[in-house]
């Protein structure tokens, strides 16, 4: 072997080397920063249209209600808590036992109609903080008419957290099943 070869491979085995050394500094076998936690419980997603302008309109109590729910977070941890929504008025929450149980609920107006969901809890080691992440499903691209909007509610019950621990809910783009 000649000396220019012999050089070149002395070469690309420390490039190999500082590759190795540099790819494995990050490295701190740290945990990462956000875990999934276990939902207990996924609840039927609840949607309705709604005819914006006719509601601002017409109905301005169920107008303001709908502007305090939108892309708001509920943390429930008694009956008594579940938030007040004239437009979906299932009953869904009078059976729970909330000794250990904490029922995370959020609301959406969509300008598409939705058809199903894919939901995450997810904890913040760092900021010690919780996130409901929803992601609708939809069947196309159709888009509502531009007065109209689909309420969703979204909710999860997963295992008791305190109400003073920040919860914030995480909405993703439509995704087409």
């Amino acid at each position: 072997m000649d000396m220019k070869k012999l050089t070149s491979v002395f070469m690309m085995m420390a490039v190999i080397v500082a590759a190795v050394f540099l790819s494995g500094c990050n490295r701190h076998d740290e945990p990462e920063r956000e875990v999934y936690v276990p939902i207990i419980y996924q609840f039927n997603q609840e949607s309705v249209i709604v005819d914006l302008d006719y509601l601002s309109k017409n109905e301005p109590e169920i107008w303001d209600q709908l502007k305090s729910l939108h892309l708001h977070t509920f943390v429930v941890n008694d009956a008594d808590e579940f938030p007040s929504c004239d437009l979906i008025k299932e009953n869904w929450g009078e059976n729970i036992d909330f000794s250990d149980k904490t029922v995370i609920i959020n609301y959406e107006l969509c300008s598409y109609p939705v058809v199903g969901h894919r939901y995450a809890w997810v904890y913040d080691r760092m900021d010690k903080t919780y996130s409901f992440w929803t992601t609708n499903l939809t069947d196309g691209d159709r888009l509502l008419d531009d007065a109209k909007a689909c309420l969703v509610r979204n909710a999860i019950m997963v295992n008791k957290i305190s109400p003073s621990v920040h919860v914030t809910s995480v909405f993703s783009s439509p995704s087409h099943i």
